[in-house]
């Protein structure tokens, strides 16, 4: 036997042991899927013997019935979004989102009173169970994850695949369409991080991808076109009832070598990660979603000015809408910088609402075009933030591309960031540099930038060091800006 494992073992090679690891793994991940269905199936099926039972009154005189597994499904169902009158909203309808529930609760039922209420309907229902499946009924966790809807608005083309789901694709539509996704958050979530299955792939083709499970990955369960009654209606919903940024928007518009798909779950990580309670949009332009589509991606920018100024129109005009904060990453700042243009005539915004702060997060903007529009930014919004690093690899190749020249959101060693009046620089490239990657998305992955992010956008608070104190103020020939420590 020895001598067996002995020649078994020289004849091993990196590709045979590659192979037998993603063997091994997808594997397990199938058995681990498997298991999750069949628990699923049988949380949701009646105990045996139980079909016909019938509970005989109580002997204190109450003849209230012990509420069924139907009664317990109830509870945790996700009501739809109900049809309210928007005048009549606030005087006959209470909405609380509880992130944690993974639900809009409506009416003035409490957190706590509906917690117990399902504590006490599986109590009941575990009395009935033997001592092992009495255990899994009290003890499994009241939600699993967590749902965020995410409005959207995009120019994309729009078709359904196989399994019948809307898929927007990398070409272009020349038409605003408005929807709404609704993206599952897993409860093993990590703050700065979108968990998705793992996948190989080679110039945009899949090669390898993992199956989704909802308990591990940031997944999509519904996705739905809106019209524009309907998007203003579940806009302002979600504006009037929020507490923490109380009537504000927060806008998400994406960078180069992006899908539709990763733009909402972006969104939704930014928005989940800073505890953002108010309605969550995303704008996601034709992006070719390769390394190879830059010149594509850039056209795209400039092509969707007219479609990005109507969404923002839309959200402008949406009753219960005051503020609007727009976060624009990458290459999504061309989209942006064309939109706060003198010239833009597309852009119509609501005398009521205000442009309060603009992030411009690693901007992909040619730094001399910049600083001569840089007023264009601070007349536009009420605040100007502009998050700059080092090492951003996107930035870089489009460096190359365009033979040298320096980019906004870079940092060179020599200089610095680039600073202009009216607009707080800060320096981000101390923080991670990990995370960098062709989807650059550094705004999204640092703990102590989404807390600085929160708190700007929460409070308005300026400068940096005045809401961050670990923020460290320096001073260039430029002048000063402010570096965020790892």
């Amino acid at each position: 036997m020895l001598e067996f494992l002995k020649s078994a073992y020289s004849h091993l090679t990196p590709q045979s042991v590659a192979f037998f690891v993603i063997f091994v793994s997808a594997l397990l991940l199938a058995v681990l899927d498997a298991h999750s269905d069949s628990s699923c199936a049988d949380e949701n099926s009646p105990p045996e013997g139980d079909d016909d039972e019938i509970l005989p009154p109580n002997n204190d005189g109450n003849d209230e019935i012990a509420p069924s597994n139907n009664d317990e499904r109830e509870l945790n169902r996700v009501p739809e979004t109900p049809i309210v009158r928007i005048n009549d909203l606030e005087k006959t309808t209470t909405l609380k989102l509880y992130s944690k529930k993974a639900a809009l609760t409506l009416g003035d039922t409490d957190a706590k009173e509906r917690a117990l209420r399902r504590k006490n309907i599986r109590r009941t229902n575990a009395s009935k169970l033997n001592k092992k499946q009495r255990h899994q009924s009290l003890t499994k966790p009241i939600s699993p994850s967590v749902l965020m809807p995410i409005l959207y608005g995009t120019d994309r083309e729009t078709h359904f695949d196989q399994k019948k789901s809307r898929i927007f694709s990398a070409d272009r539509s020349g038409q605003l369409l408005l929807g709404e996704a609704m993206v599952n958050i897993p409860i093993h979530h990590r703050i700065g991080k979108i968990e998705r299955p793992f996948h190989l792939g080679v110039f945009g083709y899949d090669l390898l991808q993992f199956p989704e499970n909802n308990l591990f990955h940031f997944t999509e369960t519904r996705n739905k076109l809106l019209s524009e009654i309907d998007f203003k209606t579940n806009g302002s919903l979600r504006a009037l009832v929020s507490e923490k940024y109380e009537r504000t928007a927060f806008v998400f518009v994406h960078g180069f070598n992006v899908s539709f798909k990763t733009a909402i779950f972006t969104a939704a990580q930014i928005a989940f990660d800073i505890g953002f309670d108010g309605p969550v949009y995303a704008y996601s332009w034709p992006s070719g979603g390769t390394t190879f589509d830059y010149v594509y991606d850039m056209d795209s920018t400039r092509i969707t000015l007219p479609h990005f100024s109507e969404f923002l129109n839309l959200i402008s005009n949406t009753k219960g809408v005051d503020k609007i904060h727009i976060v624009a990453h990458s290459m999504g700042n061309v989209a942006l910088g064309n939109l706060v243009s003198p010239e833009n005539p597309y852009i119509e915004p609501s005398a009521k609402t205000e442009f309060s702060q603009l992030i411009l997060a690693a901007p992909d903007l040619d730094l001399q075009i910049f600083r001569e529009t840089s007023d264009h930014f601070v007349s536009f919004g009420k605040g100007v933030t502009l998050y700059a690093a080092r090492n951003d690899i996107a930035l870089r190749i489009s460096q190359i591309i365009r033979k040298g020249n320096p980019r906004a959101g870079d940092v060179p060693t020599e200089t610095g960031p680039v600073v202009v009046e009216g607009i707080d620089t800060i320096d981000v490239s101390e923080i991670d540099t990990s995370f960098f990657s062709l989807n650059h998305s550094k705004v999204a992955t640092s703990r102590n930038l989404l807390n600085d992010l929160g708190l700007l956008l929460r409070t308005g608070v300026r400068p940096p060091d005045h809401r961050t104190p670990t923020a460290v103020t320096v001073t260039s020939d430029e002048g000063k800006y402010w570096k965020l420590p790892r």
